[in-house]
């Protein structure tokens, strides 16, 4: 299928389920794309183990699979610091824990929770589930795939090749639409947050300004028409960049320089304001975009944040304090079940890795990590099917 052909498609569904379905919506096709990518995860991984080690079950062809890549492979890739240097970890930290810390899409999802207590709880689980089992997991996906289908031209591809090769073609395109909605479920949260930016900071708040009623069904109408739009103008940009994968990163850099900082000292400096705030992501995201250009020779993100830092000081101070919003977030919730729960996680993550550098437990690993992904099915399946509301 031509590019601009499947980019129009993609863009045609997306933009219409968030326009008329809103975070519930979001919620409800983020939550079937869930379970679709896991069990695809799943089966690629069983599966492709026992296409390199024949007439095998699971439990076996995960130790004889470590046999194999031990003769493939060995045991030199296995090195946290193989090849790492101090920048290259700084570059990595500066760039990705800014957008995880106040990504829009981590924190719409944050609001829409039960409570302060299963966020804290949920964010934890993600931790294993997403950042260690799926991890792993997607990186097996790479490791067998190497060895089943050697001579792949693409290796961004090998995920949906794997998926058509050792699984049956029609299951493997439902593990590809699998991977379509893991793009989907970013854009349509975006697609959200840029819509209730509008209706909510502009739009509401100008009518309040000029002392005129709001009215939730015109709120509703600016947030649609605003999804549409910004979808659109996205779906333009996707057809016309020479490189979605650069424009990404560069306003991703951009985002992360210019709101990282008054973010968190919204959350945790009681003096810190809207004046200040709104001086530290203009100030900021300029001076990304400025050292983009440039070209410097060090992540763009580190100027952003430096001046973006200095931008919400300084506007804050130099403006009327606001201490009624700076004390909406002066609060202390962690409980010491919670504190218990963060070190069993810990605990989880940090003997995890040390596995991974002994290749003699990897079947182990692969066999935790197998039960944890298809735990995580059967969880999503029973705590949210039968909800009513």
């Amino acid at each position: 299928m031509n590019t601009t052909v499947a980019i129009l498609i993609t863009a045609i569904v997306t933009i219409a389920y968030t326009t008329l379905g809103g975070l519930m919506g979001v919620a409800l096709t983020d939550w079937i794309q869930s379970i679709i990518m896991i069990v695809g995860l799943i089966l690629v991984v069983a599966l492709g183990m026992s296409s390199l080690v024949p007439d095998s079950g699971i439990i076996s062809s995960s130790f004889e699979f470590t046999e194999v890549l031990s003769q493939t492979v060995g045991n030199d890739f296995l090195s946290f610091t193989e090849g790492v240097t101090f920048i290259m970890v700084l570059a990595w930290v500066i760039t990705f824990m800014p957008l995880n810390t106040i990504s829009q899409t981590q924190i719409q999802r944050v609001y829409a929770a039960k409570s302060e207590q299963s966020i804290q709880r949920v964010s934890l689980i993600m931790v294993l589930f997403v950042g260690l089992f799926s991890a792993f997991a997607l990186a097996l996906v790479g490791i067998i795939g190497k060895n089943v289908i050697p001579e792949i031209g693409n290796p961004e591809t090998i995920f949906p090749m794997m998926a058509m090769e050792v699984i049956n073609p029609f299951m493997g395109m439902i593990v590809v639409t699998g991977i379509l909605g893991a793009c989907m479920s970013t854009v349509d949260s975006n697609l959200l947050g840029a819509g209730i930016h509008v209706s909510r900071d502009l739009y509401e708040r100008q009518r309040k300004a000029r002392g005129k009623v709001i009215h939730e069904r015109g709120s509703i109408l600016v947030t649609r028409w605003t999804i549409v739009i910004i979808g659109l103008l996205g779906t333009l940009a996707a057809i016309l960049t020479p490189s979605i994968m650069e424009l990404i990163l560069t306003t991703l850099g951009v985002f992360a320089g210019g709101t990282f900082a008054p973010i968190l000292f919204g959350l945790y400096w009681r003096r810190a304001n809207a004046t200040g705030a709104m001086a530290g992501i203009i100030l900021g995201g300029l001076t990304t975009i400025i050292a983009v250009l440039m070209q410097t020779s060090l992540d763009p993100v580190i100027f952003g944040i430096i001046f973006s830092i200095a931008g919400t000081v300084i506007g804050s101070l130099s403006s009327k304090p606001d201490y009624e919003k700076g004390d909406v977030f002066q609060f202390k919730s962690v409980a010491s079940k919670d504190l218990k729960f963060l070190g069993i996680v810990s605990i989880i993550f940090i003997l995890f890795l040390f596995g991974f550098m002994n290749l003699n437990m990897w079947p182990w690993l692969i066999l935790i990590t197998l039960v944890a992904l298809t735990l995580g099915v059967v969880l999503l399946i029973v705590y949210i099917f039968p909800q009513k509301n």
